[in-house]
C-alpha cells in the first residue's frame, strides 16, 4: 500500500493500475509458458471472462482512486476486510459454501478486532479521507465478488488462462491506452499553458 501510495504521487490512478497489471500479466504468462499451460478458452466462457474483467477493472479503478484520497495505513485496513465479504457472498452464491456458526463467529471476531485496534484512529479524518475509505471498502467488496465469481468458473479453464486474461488483454491494453491519452493530454495542457 505504501509503494502504491507513493506511486500515485507521480502517476494517475488508471496508469498505476495499468503498470501493475502489465507486470503481473508478463509474470503469469512466463509461468504459463514454463508450465506449458494451454492458453485457449472455451467459447462459452468468454461472456464470463468479460464480465469478470469488467468487474476487475472497476474494482481496481475504485481502489486506486480511494487510495489516492486516504492514507496507506487506512486503505490497508479497509481493503483487507475482503475475506469477510467473500465469506458472506459465497454463502449466497456458491453451492456448498455455507455460513456456519464458526465462520459467522470468525467474521464477528475479526470485525470486533478491527474496531478495537483501529476504531479510534479510523474515526478521525477529513471528508476526503472518509470518501477514500468508502471507496477502498467498495473495492474490497468488488474483490470479494471477483473471488466468488472466479470460484464459480475456475473449473472451466486452466487457472493460468484465467489469471492471464484478467491481467492481460482485456485489462492492460485499455489501461495503457488510457495512460497514453492522459499523458498526451497533460503534455498538451502544459504546452498550451
Amino acid at each position: 500500500m505504501v509503494a502504491m501510495k507513493v506511486g500515485l504521487q507521480g502517476v494517475p490512478p488508471a496508469a498505476a493500475a495499468g503498470f501493475r497489471f502489465l507486470l503481473a500479466s508478463i509474470s503469469v504468462l512466463l509461468f504459463a509458458v514454463i508450465r506449458r499451460a494451454r492458453l485457449s478458452v472455451d467459447r462459452g466462457l468468454w461472456p464470463h471472462l468479460l464480465a469478470l474483467a469488467a468487474l476487475f477493472v472497476v474494482q481496481h479503478g475504485i481502489f486506486f482512486v480511494g487510495l489516492n484520497l486516504t492514507s496507506a495505513s487506512r486503505s490497508s485496513v479497509f481493503m483487507f476486510t475482503q475475506p469477510v465479504y467473500t465469506v458472506l457472498l459465497a454463502h449466497f452464491l456458491v453451492p456448498g459454501e455455507r455460513l456456519t456458526p464458526a465462520r459467522a463467529g470468525g467474521i464477528l471476531l475479526s470485525l470486533a478486532g478491527l474496531l478495537a485496534v483501529f476504531g479510534e484512529r479510523l474515526a478521525g479524518g477529513s471528508w476526503t479521507m472518509l470518501l477514500g475509505d468508502g471507496l477502498v471498502t467498495a473495492a474490497a467488496v468488488g474483490w470479494a465478488l471477483q473471488s466468488v465469481y472466479m470460484k464459480l468458473i475456475i473449473y472451466r479453464t486452466d487457472p493460468f488462462v484465467l489469471s492471464w486474461l484478467l491481467l492481460g488483454d482485456p485489462i492492460t491494453l485499455p489501461l495503457l491506452a488510457g495512460l497514453v491519452l492522459v499523458t498526451s493530454g497533460i503534455a498538451l495542457v502544459n504546452r498550451i499553458a
